[in-house]
């Protein structure tokens, strides 16, 4: 039963993720048709057959399609046809017409852009330093560290991957004082370590 179960979340969660992608990126098309002053005949959430108007006022039908897989943007003129008309995709000069088709993909690497910062802003992983020698007559010797462990903090102060000073800086401010280092063995074991740097 738990594997079905995390079957079925892992589909909900890559129809879910592939939706908002999808969706994005065809927002990309539909703001920069509307600048471009194309008309726009619908935006749709999901693939036909269409399950809801959500908004028809205006030129734009906004509609929810019962295949929760993406979405499109239906443009007058995208199949060619009314080209006699002025606001039809098909009328527009060619570097308009490929701005509309670039804007979804870049509105996908705006995305994915804005994710990593995200993520490096407020889940930036910690990191240490993990050494595999030390020095003889070495502070590092005096203090008992061995060749595989890992210093993850100095004076209980971790430091973040992407964020700040990394450890090697923190080590650098407090050069000549008595610091205690975390350190973690190779083992998996965590200790505390009080050295003069």
């Amino acid at each position: 039963m738990t594997g079905f179960l995390q079957s079925v979340i892992t589909i909900v969660l890559f129809i879910g993720i592939l939706g908002v992608l999808v969706v994005i990126h065809e927002i990309g098309h539909f703001v920069t048709a509307r600048l471009a002053n194309v008309r726009v005949l619908e935006f749709g959430v999901g693939f036909p057959p269409r399950a809801k108007v959500l908004r028809n006022k205006g030129e734009t039908i906004y509609t929810l399609n019962w295949l929760p897989i993406g979405g499109f943007v239906k443009l007058e003129g995208e199949d060619g046809d009314s080209a006699e008309d002025p606001r039809s995709f098909a009328a527009q000069r060619w570097i308009t017409k490929m701005v509309i088709l670039i804007a979804g993909v870049a509105m996908n690497v705006l995305l994915a852009f804005a994710i990593f910062t995200g993520i490096a802003l407020l889940a930036s992983p910690y990191m240490g330093l993990r050494f595999f020698e030390v020095q003889p007559g070495s502070p590092a010797e005096t203090a008992g560290l061995q060749p595989g462990d890992a210093l993850v903090a100095v004076d209980g102060e971790r430091y973040q991957f992407f964020v700040g000073p990394t450890i090697l800086d923190g080590l650098r401010e407090r050069a000549g004082e008595t610091v205690v280092l975390t350190v973690d063995a190779e083992d998996g074991t965590r200790r505390e370590v009080t050295v003069t740097l």
